[in-house]
Formats: structure tokens, sequence, C-alpha cells
């Protein structure tokens, strides 16, 4: 019995099954209406109810309010749906306001090195918030550029990043590796790109939200979200309908039957099921749940390897008000030199396994290009050894994500890694083991609890829509290169992680209802509570923010640093001196990226001497670009021949925004 189950099933009043479903076909369409609420409450008038939830309002009649069924429906609404209250039962999870508060908390508190900037409104009416870390002039220094939540169901990256704020403000002026961090570095955080979808954990019914708020007719059939998910069973819980077909693409896992793989006919397999994430075919046009609310997946709305007219992606590249404020971000803050992603398409522990590309003429670079291979390396292995992740699922393919635009479009260095994912049980080195001190430590709620016993689910959920999605791509990918994972791969980990750690609830066993589209068929609903394979556990938070908070610390303490290593004068003649330079890279990271080394994007570090009226340049160029310092010591040396009187100085600067940058004074003699 799953948390939300466990929770209506102590209560005193009748729970009737169906009761949710009863609810907005009958009584919201028949007798009242729905619109945007916040809180939960149950209000009385003359003639009618008023039942306000997080989602919706739903007005009744005052007397249907007398029967035994509309004490249900009120708890239902008043406990059941997700309320601002029990973001923090949920295992510390903050819905929007929330997090606004903590950022608002943190800068009013830290104004001296925390700035809290908006950057316009999403189409849901959230502003979209960024936070510069910094002590000094923060566009001075060489800066690092976390984003989290630009995956919608990516609550536990905004968790981290609101957690790394926090953790650093607190620590400058107390820890000496802060202080010293925020006043040679700058950072810059998009807690949550995306809190559009990221409300969706805060909803009911749950279901895993990738879209943002925009109104998009995704089924181009003239109407706006008028085809999404239906709770069927009334759970409170978005899963999947499979339905017996012998037509039908889907049969169970041999290994795992609760599970369903792709038929493969080569194989001689056939499927029995078919296959969609539960609802109805509300618009009547022969498919399910093909036009849901909201429109653009901000994680597939950015240029690079861009999929047009694919659902999700937008209507054009950078469509979006949120991806064109971190767009429009980026470029106006050129000192930017690395972003770190909380996404999907991992490269720390999945680094580039292909020795690396070569730029051929003017060819689009699809791949990364050999000579940063090495740096994508080095930083995978100091992930691993910083935060002892190393388990992470093979990543899938990337069309539009920010975090490869960073790499080939922005031209900067771009890390990318999910904020957590379902551990392999017995591999010693999983996140699981990893995050085990803060698990060991934390203390045990009250199971009896009705807030409890709802957190018990939200904090362990998942999306059948993408679980199918990435099933059937999977499937599709494999059947073109047999040699790759298996399909249920992730999915098998998901399910044995469930079993092992006590939540077995969290997959919604496949019981039979009865399907209005599909009369006297066998229709079963079922599947992974949303947000199960991206939302850690409670007591894991404090600790994977502490682990990626250090291994973060270290990027930025990597990012390139640009030095005069060394400048000598040697006379030649009278008034004719040899100035001679060495540039070098103190910072792990080279200068560019191989991509940035020819961007216009990448402001090329500046090399220039500068001379009075008297002084005359005999050989080489005032100013000298150079597009590329390799890391840990790369050097550049250069010469220059000046006419100049004995005893009168010159004046050397080097650097670039996304370096920082160097001068000295040279007496010629």
């Amino acid at each position: 019995m799953d948390g939300y189950r466990r929770a209506f099933s102590s209560s005193p009043l009748p729970c009737v099954p169906g009761v949710i479903e009863m609810v907005v076909e009958g009584l919201v369409k028949g007798a009242g209406r729905v619109a945007p609420g916040s809180a939960g409450e149950l209000s009385g008038e003359a003639d009618a109810v008023t039942l306000t939830a997080p989602s919706s309002n739903i007005f009744l009649p005052a007397d249907l309010m007398k029967t035994p069924t509309a004490c249900a429906i009120a708890l239902l609404i008043a406990v059941a749906v997700p309320q601002p209250g029990i973001a923090q039962a949920r295992g510390q999870y903050s819905d929007y306001e929330g997090m606004v508060r903590e950022l608002k908390s943190i800068a009013k508190s830290h104004s001296d090195v925390v700035e809290l900037e908006s950057h316009g409104r999403s189409p849901g009416g959230h502003d979209i918030w960024s936070v510069t870390l910094s002590a000094g002039q923060a566009d001075e220094k060489p800066a690092l550029l976390v984003v989290g939540g630009v995956h919608g169901a990516d609550l536990a990256g905004s968790e981290i990043s609101v957690r790394f704020i926090r953790d650093l403000a607190d620590g400058y002026g107390v820890a000496d590796s802060v202080t010293q961090l925020l006043h040679g570095s700058t950072i810059y955080v998009f807690p949550r790109l995306n809190p559009d979808a990221g409300e969706a954990y805060f909803r009911f019914p749950l279901y895993e939200r990738r879209l943002n708020g925009r109104a998009i007719d995704l089924d181009k059939d003239g109407y706006v979200d008028e085809d999404g998910f239906d709770d069927l069973n009334g759970d409170g819980f978005i899963t999947a309908v499979r339905v017996a077909d012998p037509l039908g693409e889907w049969m169970p896992d041999e290994e795992i039957p609760e599970l369903l793989r792709k038929a493969d006919a080569a194989a001689g397999q056939t499927g029995v099921y078919r296959l969609f994430t539960e609802g109805r075919d509300d618009d009547g046009d022969g498919a399910w749940n093909e036009d849901e609310p909201g429109g653009v997946d901000l994680d597939r709305n950015f240029t690079h390897n861009y999929a047009w007219f694919e659902a999700g992606s937008g209507p054009h590249q950078v469509s979006e008000a949120e991806s064109r404020a971190l767009a429009d971000f980026a470029f106006a803050h050129p000192n930017i030199a690395a972003v770190f992603t909380f996404s999907p398409y991992d490269n720390l522990l999945h680094p580039p396994k292909k020795p690396g590309a070569k730029i051929e003429g003017k060819k689009p670079i699809t791949d990364v290009l050999e000579q940063d291979v090495p740096y994508l390396a080095t930083m995978s292995s100091k992930f691993r050894e910083v935060t002892g992740y190393a388990d992470s699922p093979e990543p899938p393919p990337a069309a539009g994500a920010l975090s490869e635009w960073a790499y080939y479009a922005y031209g900067r260095w771009s890390f990318s890694v999910p904020a957590w994912w379902p551990p392999a049980p017995a591999d010693p080195d999983s996140c699981a083991a990893a995050d085990s001190a803060a698990a060991d430590s934390s203390a045990a709620q009250d199971s009896t609890d009705v807030e409890a016993a709802l957190a018990d689910t939200a904090i362990a959920a998942a999306a059948d829509t993408a679980a199918i999605d990435s099933a059937a791509a999977e499937a599709k990918s494999k059947s073109a290169e047999p040699d790759e994972e298996d399909p249920l791969d992730d999915q098998r980990r998901l399910w044995s992680w469930l079993q092992a750690s006590g939540q077995a609830d969290a997959f919604v066993p496949w019981t039979r209802i009865e399907h209005p589209d599909f009369s006297g068929l066998e229709v079963e609903v079922g599947g992974f509570v949303p947000f199960t394979a991206s939302t850690p556990p409670a007591d894991s938070l404090d600790a994977r923010a502490e682990h990626y908070g250090d291994f973060l610390i270290h990027l930025a303490e990597s990012l390139p640093r640009v030095r005069l290593e060394r400048v000598e004068v040697e006379p030649l003649h009278e008034r004719l001196y040899r100035l001679r330079v060495a540039v070098t890279n103190d910072g792990v990271l080279a200068t560019h990226t191989g991509v940035g080394s020819r961007s216009q994007w990448s402001p090329k570090v500046r090399v220039a001497v500068e001379l009075d009226s008297s002084q005359r340049l005999a050989s080489g160029r005032r100013l000298v670009l150079i597009a590329r310092l390799d890391g840990s010591g790369g050097t550049k040396e250069l010469t220059w021949l000046i006419e100049a009187e004995m005893g009168s100085t010159v004046t050397v600067t080097s650097g670039s925004p996304m370096t920082g940058s160097d001068v000295r004074k040279v007496t010629l003699k």
C-alpha cells in the first residue's frame, strides 16, 4: 500500500475508490468550475462550498457537502493534495515560493557577496532567478555558471543549487577556502531554470512534467491542452495503462514481469500489450494524452543539434523566455569560463569514449575536439574522487540540450551530470554508498504521521511518460546497434533499488480497471510512481549537496588564470631594448576549449604593450591575441624591440574576462 493509500486508510471518513475521477468528471464539469488556487482549505457560503487546493478550486453546491462522499472529497483535497506546508514533509523539497523565500533570505543576510536578480517571467508566471556570488567586481574575475532545474523533473538539482548558494554565502568570511574562492572567482547560479515544470511535483494528481507553461497545440488539431493525463484509478498518480492486444508491441520482461519491454520481432518475440500513459482519449481523435498541458522542454530548446518539428522542442531554437534568459545572460557575461548543468546528459561519469574529433574545414563540429578530451577526463576523475559517485546510467542522446549548447555554440567548458539516479544496490561505489553517512545520521520519522506517509511516496517518484519514451527510444537504438545495453537496464536497476530500500510501493501494481475507450478489453493501470527515478530520498539531500558543492568549488578553483610569469629586458644598443614576456595559465583548465579558440564569442587572451609618446615599437605588435593556453602551466613567449630612453618605463598587460588579468611595469635599462 503506497504512501497516499496509507494516509487515506487511517482516516475515519469514507474513502470511495475512484472518487477523484468522480469529482473531475461529475462534479467539476457538471456543478462547478476549476480555477487556480494556492492553499488547502474548506470554506462554506450560503449556497456553495469552496474546496481550495494548490492546483484547483472546486466549487460545490452546499447540499452536496452533507453526504459521506463529499467528506471523502474534502479529505482528498485537503490532505492528499500536496500543499505548500507538505513540501517540507516531502523530504525538504521546496516549491517555487519556498525556493524564492530562501533565496531572498540569503541575499538579504549576505548582501556583501550575494546578488539576486530576476530575468523575466516564465509562461507560467514565475520569475526566472539568478544568483551572483562574488566578493568585489563580479564581472572582472573568471566565473563558473551553475544551472539547476533545466530538466523539468530535476527537483534535486534545484535543491542542491540552493544549498550550494547558502553554503558559499555562509562560508564567506568564516572558511578561508570559500573566502579566497569568492575573492578570486565569481559564481553564477540559475537554481531552477524551468520553474513551471518543477511545480508539477507539488500538484495533484502527481505526474512528472518536463514542459514549461507555454500553451502549445502539440497535436496540431486547433485546440490547446485538451488531451492531457487522467487519473483513472483515483490513486493520485499518473502512471501507465496497458491494454491486452495481440497486435500490441509490448511484452512482459522475462526477469521482472512487472516491467514491459518492446517485443523483438527479429528474435521471434510477439507483443501482447499496447502501452501509454494513464489517461483517456479526451478529444476523441484516436490518440491518448498527446496534448498535455504546457509545451516546451527547455533542455531540447537550445541550438546545438536542435530537433526541428519534434514535440517538446519548441517552435524554434531558444524560443522560450527561460532559454532566452539563460542565453542572454551567458553572452552578457563573457567572464564565464565554464558551465555546470544538472541534467541527464552526463559527461562527467561518462566522458567521451572516442579519441576526439579533428577540425575539418568549415564543417559543423559534432564531437568533442581532441585537444579537449584530456581535460574532460581529468575532471571526470576528479568528480569520482571528490563525490564517490561512479555508477550513473548511460546518458540518453541529446538534442537541443543546454549542456551541449554551452560547449558547441557558446564555446565554454561544459560539464553535466544528473543530480541523482537510482543506485545499483550491490555496487560499493554507488551513490547510495557515498550518501550513506547522511542517511545513517538522519532521524527516523513517525510513519503514522499523515504528512510523513505522503512524503514516503512523493520523495521517490518517477514519470512513466519518460520511462515509456526512454524504453521505446532505447529499444529502437538497440535494434540498430546490437551491442548496446539492454533498454530495460535502468528500469531493472530502479526496481531492484526500490525493493532493497523498502520502497516497493513506489511501483503501483498492475490493477484492472474499466476504461471508457476500450470497452470489453482487459485494461490495467500501474507502473512507477512519478519522480521515482529522479528524486532522491530526503536524508540524502544534504550529503549530495555537500559532495556536489565540494566538486563545484574544485571546478571554480580550476578555471583558467593568466599571469605574466616572466618579464625580461635586454639592452641591445643605445635606445634599443628587447622585451621578453612569458604569459602562463596557472589554471587546471585551458584558457579556451577547442571550439572557443575559434569562436568570436570567446574573448581571447590579450597581451598589450603600452608606450608613451617618446617611445616607439621597432618590432612586434602592440596587441597580441592568444587563442589558447593549455592548463597547468601552458605558456606563450612574446618578444618586442622598443626604442626608448634609458630609465623610461613600459606597461605590459595580459588577460581576458575568462582568465583574469595581470599587469607589470618594466624599467628599460
